[in-house]
């Protein structure tokens, strides 16, 4: 294995140069500072991100809060992250919180003690206490959280844009037709899916459709609440033609419940989801749900992460970004 004498053998420098290239301490002669990055490739020579921490005071690591690894849309998250993350020098630590917010602060306060620089925080479920915790712990430590959790806080988020991705949904269902469109919504304390809740009912006054208390049916966020709501649905004496859910999981539990019914899709009832995850394009009839644009929310919120890290930005920011209508078979 090289190492940075052979570097600075080969490319004709001292030690010296070649750190001050690595670790950007000094400025360096361009044309010498290209002939020893010749050297490090000719030379394959990795450079020790454990000496480079103890110079810079930092580990060049990013720790990762998820709710879950059981839902796929967070595998997705974790991999276009990671990906970003490389692509400037850093690395990431995965901790999943799926029993409850007192487990996700304890993970939070683990990864700091490992030596994280900055965090990401999925925090799509929080009361105002663990919200008050969370919001210190970014003004200790460089933290972006990837939920629109509804209070505005000073802190900086990165997430999709749930109301007008919902608007758009339920608009083209309205377009097709449908007077009579049931929402299936999350508990209260799951805040960030509240502004899509809203996107339905502006949708719907768009439409001068009223909002009907018994066409929305509040759950949780599996497979298995989408089945229950589905049963809800066809209890009914006056039934909707069209179910928009707040997550594809949601979206596809209810399609299971109906078809297990022999129910045709969309002839008989149309289905729409959110996030777009890979079932929905795998699951028969294929799901219209809103696409996450999740690479140019993982861009955007490594970008703005390691601006706090490198202390090139500190501006606490609030991005909600446009996702994508995707029209497929349920609608």
């Amino acid at each position: 294995m090289a190492t940075i004498n052979d570097v600075a053998k080969l490319a004709g420098v001292s030690k010296t140069t070649v750190s001050r290239v690595l670790n950007k301490t000094a400025p360096v002669n361009k044309e010498t500072e290209l002939k020893i990055i010749k050297a490090m490739k000719e030379l394959s020579y990795q450079p020790s991100l454990m000496a480079q921490g103890l110079r810079t005071k930092r580990s060049k690591m990013i720790g990762i809060v998820i709710p879950s690894f059981s839902n796929p849309f967070y595998y997705r998250f974790i991999q276009e992250l990671e990906w970003e993350a490389k692509k400037q020098d850093y690395y990431v630590i995965i901790s999943s919180a799926s029993t409850g917010e007192e487990l996700k602060k304890k993970y939070v306060e683990d990864l700091i003690h490992r030596g994280v620089d900055g965090l990401i925080i999925f925090s799509y479920k929080e009361d105002n206490k663990m919200g008050d915790y969370f919001l210190e712990i970014s003004k200790q430590t460089p933290t972006v959280f990837m939920d629109n959790i509804g209070n505005h806080r000073d802190a900086a988020f990165v997430y999709a844009d749930g109301f007008n991705g919902i608007k758009e949904v339920v608009a083209h269902l309205i377009e097709k037709g449908h007077k009579k469109i049931g929402f299936i919504k999350p508990k209260e304390s799951y805040k960030v899916a509240v502004d899509r809740y809203e996107g339905y009912k502006a949708a719907l006054a768009d439409g001068n459709l009223p909002l009907e208390n018994e066409l929305v049916f509040e759950g949780n966020f599996e497979i298995e609440d989408g089945y229950i709501a589905g049963e809800y649905f066809w209890s009914l004496d006056r039934k909707p033609s069209a179910i928009v859910a707040c997550t594809d999981l949601l979206a596809i539990g209810t399609m299971k419940y109906f078809l297990n019914k022999g129910m045709k899709i969309p002839q008989d009832i149309a289905v729409a989801g959110y996030d777009d995850i890979e079932l929905s394009t795998i699951i028969q009839p294929t799901l219209t749900t809103y696409k996450q644009p999740i690479k140019e929310i993982s861009k955007t919120t490594i970008d703005l992460l390691i601006d706090k890290i490198e202390q090139r930005d500190d501006i606490n920011k609030n991005i909600a970004i446009k996702g994508e209508l995707v029209i497929r078979e349920s609608t």
